[in-house]
């Protein structure tokens, strides 16, 4: 709407100058019909503004029964319930980020399931797979109320149990859920354990009452919970363990178990318990012999222990492979770090069990001269890792023997000179501090060896415990090389940590 202006009220409006008496009336008169209007407006516009509430509310109506609609005709729906119930396995959290959780929670897998639907919650109950992991953190003062642990048993065939006890925490809770948790300990097929000194005891009554487990592992959560700690046979008969891990942080605390019988096996201790134990197992398929609380040098190699079946192995100190003979050996990680005859133990190690090795891991600074004649002088190994965490090193030179080795491994782009282990189809890296690579030199390095036309690059996988990660270009980088087919992984924060203490 226009109000036709007088030159003289044309004026005023537009400037600071005052009104003469004889303007006045024409004001009051504007003043008066613009206030009409206005009240006119907002007459029109609080109809308007009902209508638009009653327009979304029908909107809102109209969409809700919509989307209940396609809901009906949602494939979920009719999807067989064999495959849903697959996919309801694929929504329990891992088992680190339950730990890290520690606490009971309705509001995730499987509990939340039961809650969608009736179709899914009779779906969900009758799974028993997906009941079986139970995951208790006292270190994070977890609750987990009896009843609701009771149902969860009820609804499980079998029971795979991550509990951490804590000495800082009240020490009842704990006794009495882990109690609750023995009762049922004929279901157990996984326990891993941070024993307490109050756990110690009840565990001991175990004896010939696990005949279902299968995976066992052991950690103390403070030296004060080796205390009174001598030895357990809670575990010697256990009739289907095949996979046990024990970690010593401490002190040494024999644990006995059917050593014959397993497949996997992991130990801190002296070289004299691992010798003993690996010369009766020799269905072992995976072994990690981390070497502590060892007094004196090595003894004299003279009787060798043949492992026939083990195809992974891990050794904390590089002088084990002058005790071992492994054939079948697929896939060797060791601790490199001030290990100068690295490449006489390695060389000897490879010729007397003449095994096919496939894939090198070294843990520590890599030296990336020893690697690269290691690559060079065993053309079947295809697979290379490097893992930089190393407490003892400092993060300066672990930066600069990552990067140099990455260098070394970077196809020139004038393509003078050999191109080092052209063989290698899988690169791969892991840090503690991602700040030990140059995310750009590893860039370089994967698109040199990609493009190269006799490069066998097929994967890398990049993990990293903390620290920032590539910046935007790189990752643009990175994930064209993972659209032009590179099996491409980036895995940083818990689950980095996992992959590299795997």
């Amino acid at each position: 709407m226009s109000f036709p202006l007088g030159a003289q009220h044309h004026e005023l409006v537009n400037s600071n100058e005052p009104s003469l008496e004889s303007d006045i009336p024409s004001i009051q008169s504007a003043v008066s019909e613009t206030s009409k209007h206005l009240s006119f407006l907002d007459s029109e516009i609080l109809g308007l503004r009902k209508r638009l509430k009653r327009l979304e509310e029908e909107h809102a109506a109209v969409h809700t029964y919509r989307m209940q609609n396609i809901i009906i005709l949602s494939p979920l729906r009719r999807m067989p319930s064999e495959v849903l119930g697959n996919f309801f396995l694929c929504t329990l959290p891992l088992a680190g980020d339950a730990m890290d959780q520690g606490m009971f929670d309705v509001g995730s897998s499987p509990w939340v399931l039961t809650h969608i639907s009736d179709h899914w919650r009779a779906l969900a109950i009758s799974n028993p797979a997906l009941w079986s992991p139970i995951a208790i953190n006292y270190s994070l003062s977890s609750r987990y109320p009896l009843p609701l642990l009771d149902t969860q048993i009820t609804r499980a065939r079998s029971l795979k149990i991550h509990f951490y006890g804590s000495e800082e925490f009240d020490s009842r809770p704990q006794i009495t859920v882990f109690r609750f948790l023995a009762e049922h300990c004929f279901l157990w097929e996984e326990l891993v354990i941070s024993l307490t000194s109050d756990l110690v005891p009840i565990l001991d009554t175990l004896r010939d009452c696990v005949p279902s487990l299968r995976r066992l592992r052991i950690k103390w959560d403070d030296v004060k919970s080796l205390a009174a700690v001598q030895s357990t046979n809670a575990f010697r008969t256990a009739p289907a363990l095949l996979d046990v891990g024990i970690y010593n942080q401490y002190r040494l605390a024999p644990i006995f178990f059917p050593m014959w019988q397993l497949t996997r096996y992991q130990f801190d201790g002296p070289w004299e318990i691992h010798q003993n134990t690996l010369s009766m197992a020799q269905n072992l398929v995976e072994v990690h012999i981390n070497i502590c609380f060892e007094e004196g040098p090595w003894p004299e190699a003279d009787t060798i222990i043949a492992l026939p079946h083990l195809q992974r192995l891990y050794v904390s100190d590089i002088g084990v492979l002058n005790y071992i003979r492994t054939p079948a050996l697929q896939e060797l990680a060791c601790y490199t770090y001030n290990e100068p005859h690295l490449l006489l133990h390695l060389k000897s190690f490879l010729v007397c069990s003449a095994c096919n090795l496939r894939r090198l891991c070294f843990r520590g600074p890599p030296d990336s001269q020893h690697v690269i004649e290691i690559l060079q002088k065993h053309p079947f190994i295809t697979e290379l890792a490097i893992i930089t965490s190393d407490p003892e090193a400092e993060l300066d030179a672990l930066h600069e023997a990552t990067n140099t080795l990455i260098s070394r491994l970077t196809v020139s782009n004038s393509g003078e000179g050999m191109v080092v282990s052209p063989q290698l189809s899988a690169i791969d890296f892991g840090c503690k501090d991602v700040t030990c690579i140059d995310h750009a030199l590893y860039l370089e390095m994967l698109k040199s060896r990609w493009s190269a036309e006799d490069c066998a690059l097929k994967s890398s996988t990049l993990v990293a415990d903390f620290g920032p990660g590539p910046d935007g270009l790189t990752l643009d980088g990175l994930h064209s090389l993972r659209q032009d087919g590179l099996d491409l992984t980036l895995l940083h924060g818990t689950r980095g940590s996992e992959v590299m203490d795997d």
